[in-house]
């Protein structure tokens, strides 16, 4: 499989359903929601759901917070496993690979 790369500009509002609970005082956008921007885009990309498999590797290094645009790039590696990373204004927040199958 040729290597090819995903972008999307995501905005994190505030009124995102991972807010609630992931803290009142001091909302950050979770690790896990930070992950299913990255299915979400497989989705897109393939106009089909998608799987995942596995989280193989994952580096969190930056706390996302509410009203925040972020890039999202994606690279697929080969079939079946990709590589992300989320980074936006000059903050790198987290990025991995995972492995993934088309339902």
């Amino acid at each position: 499989m040729e290597l090819k790369t995903l972008k999307k500009r995501c905005h994190i509002k505030a009124n995102h359903k991972a807010f609630d609970g992931h803290f009142p005082h001091r909302p950050i956008f979770p690790a896990v929601a930070q992950i299913d921007l990255v299915f979400d885009l497989l989705r897109e990309h393939f106009n089909q759901p998608v799987q995942s498999i596995a989280v193989k590797r994952a580096k969190f290094r930056a706390i996302l917070q509410p009203e925040t645009y972020v890039d999202l790039e994606l690279t697929l590696n080969r079939e079946g496993e990709a590589r992300w990373s989320l980074s936006g204004q000059g903050v790198f927040y987290s990025m991995g690979d995972v492995r993934y199958s088309l339902v």
